[in-house]
């Protein structure tokens, strides 16, 4: 909040000099301060990070904008590590539920014009609960870009399409999906993404499933660390087990 009277008025004037167009926006949203494990973030505190160290541990730029969408703009937000890994899960968890409720069909688009406004796309819809998902999905970002309730009445409606199995339009699901998520989130929502899993990490989880049956924790926790080595997580199942990229 600091940077305002001189950062912000000078990246305004950068951003319309690139752009050749003033005003290049009519609103400009700055969060409030950063912090990094309950302290503000400052070099010669060496309390910082680096995008490029982030990447290293795996996170990617749609992590991080994941992680940011989880906290209201105008609100002190702490960055850590443990946060951060939460935010990555919680969108390829979602991500993963989409993916099994909706196939991905670029030919649904055709028959929706892109340029249609919310107020368009809504009098297209037929089905009441994603006719109502869109109406309160907005209602969150008009109140003031309130990006944690949009996210949490996203998976909200989600898992109650999920755990229900209620019977709605899966195709104007998907429409309103990619609208939101290319218009507004910008999560990869509906980008299906294939995890090659090495044979070797594939014989270390079993390894570690058995282990846990035979309640040898200390050789399970000791294969657990190797696939953290090896760039993955084991999730435990009540009759299988998933694997996932850390």
């Amino acid at each position: 909040m600091e940077h305002i009277p001189v950062h912000h008025t000078n990246e305004i004037a950068q951003a319309e000099c690139s752009c050749a167009q003033a005003p290049w926006v009519k609103c400009w949203v700055h969060y409030q301060r950063l912090m990094m494990n309950g302290k503000k973030i400052a070099k010669s505190d060496g309390n910082v990070a680096y995008i490029s160290q982030i990447k290293e541990q795996g996170y990617t730029g749609i992590d991080i904008r994941m992680f940011f969408l989880q906290a209201h703009y105008r609100s002190f937000q702490d960055f850590t590590r443990d946060g951060l890994k939460a935010a990555k899960k919680t969108r390829q968890n979602l991500q993963k539920k989409l993916q099994t409720l909706v196939h991905i069909d670029s030919k649904i688009m055709e028959e929706f014009d892109e340029n249609t406004s919310a107020e368009e796309l809504k009098a297209l819809l037929q089905d009441s609960f994603i006719s109502n998902l869109l109406d309160e999905v907005l209602a969150t970002l008009a109140d003031d870009l309130n990006t944690p309730e949009c996210m949490g009445t996203i998976q909200h409606a989600i898992n109650k399409i999920t755990q229900e199995e209620l019977d709605i339009d899966y195709r104007e699901l998907y429409v309103l999906i990619h609208r939101l998520d290319t218009r507004i989130l910008k999560l990869d929502l509906l980008k299906y993404e294939e995890i090659n899993i090495p044979s070797n990490v594939q014989s270390l989880a079993q390894e570690r499933r058995e282990a846990k049956q035979a309640k040898d924790y200390d050789r399970a926790d000791d294969l657990r660390n190797q696939l953290h080595a090896a760039g993955r997580e084991m999730l435990d199942g009540k009759d299988s087990f998933e694997i996932q990229k850390l």
